[in-house]
């Protein structure tokens, strides 16, 4: 059997439950919220995921954030 710990692979699995919380919300404050984790917490929990695909998983246009195609794609 294959050994998929974060140490072997180096994912953390604990991203996925809040990029999904994140799409779903359609914002990172709201899912924040929902996390109950703070804001920062959040983006950077984000920045770490999209660390592992070597591109940025929302796109921003000006004060409002929008999933990519990427983003989209993961979420299905």
């Amino acid at each position: 059997m294959k050994n998929l710990s974060r140490a072997a692979t180096g994912i953390d699995l604990n991203l996925i439950p809040i990029f999904i919380e994140v799409v779903r919300c359609g914002s990172m404050a709201k899912a924040s919220l929902r996390l109950d984790m703070s804001r920062p917490a959040v983006s950077m929990a984000l920045k770490r995921f999209g660390m592992l695909f070597n591109v940025p998983l929302f796109t921003r246009q000006g004060f409002v954030s929008g999933a990519n195609a990427l983003c989209a794609a993961l979420d299905r």
